[in-house]
């Protein structure tokens, strides 16, 4: 999504701020249904970290190797 939405907002700092908000409110809204409001907010800020660290360094492996909690 972030390439998708990069191309109709920009690159510029403000748009990458409006993707991250973006996408890190559909991933918590994505878990809603399955894990009730505890698992949404806890994905939301799961995709606030990973989509931040992404948005500034420009590489996935960091959020895609980062350790999972069980």
């Amino acid at each position: 999504m972030f390439e998708r939405l990069g191309k109709l907002f920009g690159s510029g700092a403000q748009a990458k701020t409006l993707i991250v908000l973006l996408t890190s409110g559909l991933f918590g809204l994505a878990h809603y249904a399955d894990q009730g409001l505890a698992g949404a907010e806890q994905a939301t800020i799961t995709g606030l970290v990973f989509g931040t660290i992404f948005a500034v360094t420009g590489r996935i492996w960091l959020p895609i190797f980062a350790p999972r909690s069980t």
